[in-house]
């Protein structure tokens, strides 16, 4: 049955329900269904164009309006307004002067510009669907979707006799509907583009040819993987206005240390490679060093080295803690419980030996505890050592690697000078 005018989609309705007894509230289930639909649509089919004329600013709204889509003015020269809140144009437009109007708003059912003016607006929006009725036989939704409206009309009939199953099943195929109705507009419109206005800057350098952002990512992540599964060190560079790891290790090879060559380019001469706090210059470029940096590093590998020839470097290290743990516990502690003892037995006043006997128990509570806490400390001092010295080790090895991936490639090391 070919569903194509208004008496076509009752006659379906009532076929489909085989309810005599509802055949007189078909209408309005069709009305039930036209206003789900227009909460729910906004398709090409319901965009209109219509000339507002206001009058002292504001102009009513058509009779059919669901959303707008733009408002342009159309003086000596055409614009498009902007829409702002309406407590926000109030403000800032309090007096209601005229001129040539820059935002808009909607209240109600009234249009409001400001600066005001009398000139005629374009105004784009949606349009309600056109109600089916005797004078109106069919409309866009009923010739496109003829389903949609047999669908969502039984699910208000259901709703209504209270079918909740039916009501489920026919539901959903509506929503079915009104989604491939939408993703039908989102393809008839084209793919959607993003448009930049005025001046634009590019940072960093120029990519070399051949060369995507997507595949030199792609590269950099297999890298990193490689290297950790070798256990080599990242150290971070920045080169080409971009960032990413290079890998240096006993087993990372001369492509790997130095840039990547061949038909994919090399990146065009960057003028610092920076690590970690210091910065390498590449040759034919002016040389910085930071002696803080080389000083500190220097100073981790002694201590590293020391340590693993045999640990010398914690006695001092703990014969400084104990003594300084001695005199600040023990030594006061001990001072002033010998006092409290002497005032105890010097001075025959009950009131000050009350008070003697209440220092001496601290005291004597202080000593007791005093061990535990020491060897607690102890322990948290010495895994921070050990924690140091680990990262000294590392920071050693990638010094160490750096200096070997340099020579391979044939760089000289800035912070090397003529006396070393």
């Amino acid at each position: 049955m070919t569903i194509a005018t208004y008496a076509d989609l009752q006659a379906a309705i009532g076929n489909w329900l085989a309810r005599a007894d509802l055949s007189a509230t078909i209408p309005d289930f069709i009305m039930l269904f036209e206003t789900v639909a227009n909460r729910r649509l906004r398709l090409r089919q319901q965009e209109s164009t219509v000339t507002l004329t206001p009058s002292s600013g504001a102009a009513t709204l058509p009779a059919d309006y669901l959303a707008w889509r733009r408002l342009s003015w159309t003086g000596a020269s055409p614009r498009e307004l902007d829409y702002a809140h309406p407590s926000y144009l109030r403000a800032l437009f309090a007096t209601g002067a005229p001129g040539t109007p820059r935002l808009f708003t909607i209240e109600g059912a009234s249009l409001t510009v400001r600066p005001a003016s009398d000139t005629p607006l374009a105004f784009d929006y949606f349009q309600k669907i056109p109600a089916l009725s005797g004078a109106t036989t069919t409309n866009w939704l009923l010739a496109c979707a003829p389903d949609a409206y047999l669908f969502g009309a039984l699910a208000e009939a259901h709703g209504f006799v209270k079918d909740t199953d039916s009501l489920m099943l026919w539901g959903g195929r509506r929503d079915a509907i009104f989604d491939e109705l939408e993703r039908l507009d989102a393809k008839t419109r084209g793919p959607a583009a993003i448009r930049v206005t005025g001046a634009t800057l590019e940072t960093g350098a120029a990519r070399p040819p051949g060369r995507s952002p997507r595949h030199r990512g792609q590269r950099g992540r297999s890298a990193r993987r490689r290297a950790s599964a070798e256990g080599h060190v990242d150290v971070e560079d920045r080169q080409c206005g971009g960032r990413r790891r290079r890998r240096h290790g006993a087993l990372a090879s001369q492509r790997d240390r130095g840039g990547r060559k061949g038909s994919q380019g090399q990146c065009p001469g960057p003028r610092a490679v920076r690590r970690r706090g210091s910065v390498h210059a590449q040759p034919g470029f002016p040389r910085r060093a930071h002696d803080g940096h080389r000083d500190r590093v220097r100073r981790h590998l002694v201590l590293a080295a020391r340590a693993r020839a045999g640990g010398r470097v914690m006695i001092p290290f703990i014969l400084s803690y104990l003594w300084h743990g001695l005199l600040g516990w023990v030594g006061i502690t001990g001072v002033v419980l010998i006092g409290a003892v002497a005032v105890f037995v010097y001075v025959p006043i009950n009131a000050v030996r009350h008070a003697c006997v209440g220092v001496a128990t601290v005291c004597v509570v202080i000593l007791f505890l005093y061990p535990k806490a020491f060897f607690d400390g102890e322990r948290h001092v010495q895994a921070q050592w050990q924690a140091a010295e680990q990262a000294a080790r590392k920071l050693g090895d990638a010094a160490r690697a750096d200096a070997l991936g340099d020579a391979a490639r044939g760089v000289r090391d800035p912070f090397d000078s003529d006396d070393h």
